[in-house]
């Protein structure tokens, strides 16, 4: 079961689903969950930089349970969770989105490597061992996509990955957007589409034929680990 996913944007986009999009949102100072930075210092004060700390704990531990010591991260955005994960565990950290402001992040010094990849099109360089990460990067993939994409990372032998729903469907997300449709109508306010809300079930389903899905909360937070089946 989905869901259709809006939002709200200053520059009011009607979708934010390709490059220029999302590169006009990285680079807006008033974007302030999307905007990029281009110092440390002002990284390091972004509220999802510190909000951030409880999940890379998680994702840290989980790796040390399969002494996993390098993760790749595909759709980083604004890598947060990549930062704190890099900085607290001391592991290696790859990070990549497909558009070309990603490459704003090397100007913070604090990543292995940052590369512009587009995960429908290119194959990531993954060694042995390592942990994908996908954060927040599901609502923008049809069902096909999604599923192809773990079809591909099955083939590229990735044995465990991490997930972290952007949007997991559930009553309350129904009511949040049923929130944001009154919101835009009492103010007038366009929405910006943003893909879907997608059911536990409906996750499961994509992944089932490459991978074991276990569901778990951080903090009240939905994130999925997954195993490669033979």
């Amino acid at each position: 079961m989905k869901l259709k996913h809006y939002s709200f944007f200053n520059s009011g986009v009607k979708a934010i689903n390709t490059r220029d999009n999302w590169d006009s949102v990285r680079l807006d100072e008033s974007e302030r969950d999307y905007y990029i930075p281009g110092t440390i210092e002002a990284f390091e004060q972004l509220p999802s930089v510190i909000n951030s700390k409880p999940l890379a704990t998680w994702i840290a531990h989980q790796m040390a349970l399969i002494n996993a010591r390098a993760l790749y991260s595909i759709g980083c955005g604004v890598a947060y969770v990549e930062y704190n994960l890099k900085k607290t565990a001391g592991i290696r950290v790859a990070v990549s989105d497909f558009t070309p402001s990603v490459m704003r992040l090397q100007a913070l010094q604090v990543f292995d490597e940052v590369v512009e990849l587009d995960i429908t099109t290119q194959d990531p360089a993954i060694s042995p061992g390592t942990v994908l990460y996908l954060g927040r990067i599901d609502t923008e993939l049809a069902d096909a996509q999604l599923q192809q994409i773990f079809a591909r990372l099955h083939q590229l032998n990735v044995q465990h990955i991490c997930m972290v729903p952007a949007q997991l469907l559930t009553p309350k997300a129904a009511l949040i957007e049923a929130y944001v449709l009154l919101k835009s109508i009492l103010q007038r306010r366009p929405r910006t589409f943003c893909g879907y809300n997608r059911s536990l079930g409906l996750f499961r389903q994509l992944a089932a034929r490459y991978y074991q899905l276990t569901f778990h909360t951080v903090e009240g937070k939905p994130v999925f680990w997954l195993h490669k089946k033979d």
